[in-house]
């Protein structure tokens, strides 16, 4: 069941009292709702969560029994599996790490290229390219500067054409102007 299946579901029912659906419809509508606002949470909001599960994990075996994996996940608006997974890390491992992924394509040499182009007419990925090829002897794909501009924060310039100024242009203007104060 979708998340916009289950919200039409409660938005039809206090809508609507008369219709009826049975409670395990409306259980996994309500949670489906709950894990909804876990969905966009950010590394810093997953590590406090992770930490704060870690605290009650030691409270727990330090003798609070009340506190069991549903509770945690209760609390902290997660899945139960993902308390779980949690609870076997340490606070060391609960920081995210840095530094996964796929490893860099671009040398510091190709990166210095690519900078030193950047801000200049007819500069673009391609052009970039020929120039890492000539001066490094390395093949690069266009698509690899044009990310690596776009990471830098590196706008494509842009020559901004001048307005149209003309005689008719401006007697143009003027009479819509007119037009519109009457």
């Amino acid at each position: 069941m979708s998340l916009f299946f289950a919200c039409h579901m409660i938005d039809s029912v206090s809508r609507f009292p008369t219709r009826a659906l049975n409670s395990s419809h409306i259980r996994l509508s309500v949670k489906l709702l709950k894990m909804a606002n876990v969905i966009g949470d950010s590394d810093e909001e997953r590590y406090v969560d992770r930490i704060r599960a870690l605290a009650w994990k030691e409270a727990r075996d330090a003798g609070a029994q009340f506190i069991t994996q549903k509770w945690v996940s209760d609390k902290l608006n997660r899945s139960i599996e993902w308390v779980r997974r949690n609870w076997k890390r340490s606070y060391a491992d609960s920081k995210r790490k840095t530094g996964a992924g796929r490893p860099e394509s671009l040398s510091q040499g190709s990166k210095d290229v690519i900078i030193g182009s950047s801000h200049k007419r007819k500069k673009g990925c391609r052009e970039m390219v020929k120039e890492i090829l000539e001066k490094r002897g390395r093949v690069v794909s266009h698509e690899t500067v044009r990310l690596f501009r776009h990471s830098e924060g590196q706008k494509a310039w842009h020559c901004i054409k001048k307005p149209k100024k003309t005689s008719q242009n401006i007697e143009d203007r003027l009479w819509f102007c007119e037009f519109l104060r009457e």
